[in-house]
C-alpha cells in the first residue's frame, strides 16, 4: 500500500475498495460530534461538526491511498450532482417569498378557506392532486 500513496498518477481502480466499517466510520464521528454539540453546548449548528466531518473524512481517504486531486474530484462531482436541486429550492423560496411580501399567499389562503372548509381540505387536496396527474 506504500508504493500506492507515492504514485501521484494511480487511477481510482488501482486503489483497495474501503470495507463497510470503513466508510461508515466518518458518517459516525461526524453524527456523534453534532450529537456532543448538541448535549454539551446545547446548540444545534451543524457546520462545525461538518467541517469536522469532511476533515476526518480526508484523513481517512488519505491514509487509505487517495490523493488531494481524487479527493478534490470526489468532493466536486458530489457537489455537480447536489447543484441543480440546490439551485431549484433557491429558486422556490424566492418565489414563496415574493408572493408572501406581495400578498398573494394571504389572499389565496383567505379564498381558499372561503371556498373549501376546513373539514373538507384534505379530500379536496387529494382530488386535486388526483385529477392532475391524469
Amino acid at each position: 500500500m506504500s508504493d500506492v500513496k507515492n504514485d501521484q498518477n494511480v487511477q481510482p481502480e488501482m486503489l483497495p475498495k474501503p470495507t463497510l466499517g470503513f466508510a461508515i466510520l466518518p458518517i459516525a464521528i461526524t453524527v456523534i460530534l453534532m450529537i456532543v454539540q448538541l448535549i454539551v453546548f446545547d446548540d444545534f449548528t451543524p457546520h462545525i461538526p461538518l467541517a469536522f466531518g469532511i476533515a476526518f473524512t480526508g484523513i481517512l481517504a488519505w491514509s487509505w491511498g487517495y490523493t488531494w486531486k481524487q479527493m478534490e474530484a470526489g468532493l466536486f462531482h458530489v457537489i455537480h450532482i447536489g447543484l441543480p436541486a440546490i439551485a431549484i429550492l433557491m429558486v422556490v423560496g424566492m418565489i414563496v417569498g415574493t408572493w408572501m411580501l406581495s400578498g398573494t399567499v394571504p389572499i389565496m389562503i383567505f379564498y381558499g378557506l372561503k371556498l373549501i372548509s376546513p373539514e373538507l381540505f384534505l379530500l379536496t387536496a387529494m382530488v386535486i392532486c388526483s385529477a392532475s396527474l391524469s
